[in-house]
């Protein structure tokens, strides 16, 4: 273990900052990110992986050789669980990052969510016709 709770940060190839939660060093010099998530079920979401790969690129543009890999510490009432994931690449955490910002800017139009629930936080509910907001929906109509 070499940092734990550690916050890091980059500007290229993106304004990006973040505090990650385990960095091991192997005997290979290769670095590997752990990450702690507190769970009702033993699941790594999409979320997960673009936050850790992001730190990936952190740490791969501050000269550190990190594997293209994470474990995932999934905390739940059943116990704990560690679970390997590949991570993105730097293009694909780019194309992330970028489809993000132009969400939050109003420049892109989301796509459907697969689940109501995914809809909470997103700034774009005043802009979504997707079936997850049919009770707006009737009232647009009648309006």
């Amino acid at each position: 273990l070499i940092h734990s709770e550690h916050y890091i940060r980059t500007l290229l190839p993106r304004k990006m900052h973040g505090t990650l939660d385990q960095l091991y060093r192997l005997a290979s010099g290769l670095h590997v990110l752990v990450d702690s998530k507190t769970r009702d079920k033993h699941q790594v979401y999409k979320k997960d992986i673009v936050q850790i790969s992001i730190y990936k690129v952190i740490l791969s543009r501050n000269g550190m050789n990190v594997a293209d890999y994470a474990y995932f510490r999934v905390v739940t009432p059943a116990g704990v669980e560690y679970i390997k994931q590949n991570l993105l690449t730097e293009e694909e955490v780019i194309k992330e990052y970028d489809r993000t910002e132009a969400l939050i800017d109003g420049k892109a139009t989301p796509s459907n969510a697969k689940h109501k629930s995914m809809c909470i936080r997103c700034p774009q509910q005043v802009n979504c016709d997707d079936w997850q907001f049919s009770s707006r929906q009737i009232s647009k109509e009648t309006q």
